[in-house]
């Protein structure tokens, strides 16, 4: 319930610094007085609609730790669904008439603002993973989906006590490519220098389409080189 106030009190902090901006943004030799003035009477609807928007739309149910695509498609409808409501109501009933163009402009704005803020805890999160220096560090063996997904866990989950590096991957095409931000450092005939520059204590298999004879080669390189090999998979078992 605590972080729910957090949410709407932000949320409500950014909709009336982007209600107030568009009219310095469309005015821009409008007197404070005159922005003022008007903001001061019809801001409280403006709030009610909003909050009362993200609300009907689930805004305060997600989690802004864990948010990802989907939120911001739903943050972006909310927005857009409380921009046809003012228009509406400002322009065809009793109430002060504003322009089109504020509320565009605090459409915008808001998207803007609620965006970043809910993608900072993302960032930040991402951030401190990054600059983590207690854990085994692993190259992951595979830059396609399963790569990808792995990285995320790595990063996501911190029981885990990993460290990425980067990946290989057997498509010389991919080599030097960023995945999330970590490189695809080479295919696996460049592993051995990859080993001796990174110095991983792990290479992690993700993905079941690597040929047999490719894992074997891996197995037995790590071997060698007392670099343990693993396969990431996430498996369910019946209680």
């Amino acid at each position: 319930v605590n972080r729910r106030i957090f949410h709407v009190f932000y949320d409500m902090v950014f909709i009336a610094l982007a209600y107030t901006g568009s009219f310095f943004i469309l005015y821009e030799d409008a007197s404070y007085e005159f922005v003022r003035h008007i903001v001061f009477q019809t801001f409280p609807l403006i709030l009610v609609i909003k909050v009362t928007t993200f609300y009907l739309f689930g805004l305060y149910r997600r989690s802004w730790r864990y948010t990802n695509i989907a939120d911001f498609l739903r943050l972006s409808q909310s927005i857009l669904a409380s921009f046809v409501v003012c228009v509406v109501i400002f322009n065809f009933s009793f109430v002060p008439a504003v322009s089109f163009r504020i509320f565009l402009i605090d459409c915008l704005l808001l998207l803007v603002m609620a965006s970043a803020t809910r993608a900072s805890f993302r960032i930040l999160e991402y951030v401190k993973k990054r600059e983590q220096k207690e854990g085994e560090t692993v190259v992951i063996y595979g830059a396609g989906r399963g790569g990808a997904f792995a990285l995320r866990e790595f990063l996501s989950n911190t029981n885990l006590k990993v460290i990425p590096v980067g990946f290989i991957d057997d498509e010389q095409t991919k080599v030097g490519r960023l995945i999330n931000g970590y490189p695809v450092l080479g295919t696996i005939e460049d592993l051995p220098a990859i080993i001796d520059k990174q110095r991983p204590s792990q290479v992690i298999v993700s993905t079941l389409k690597i040929p047999l004879e490719r894992i074997q080669a891996v197995k037995r390189f790590g071997q060698e080189n007392n670099i343990r090999v693993k396969r990431f998979r996430i498996t369910f078992e019946e209680l």
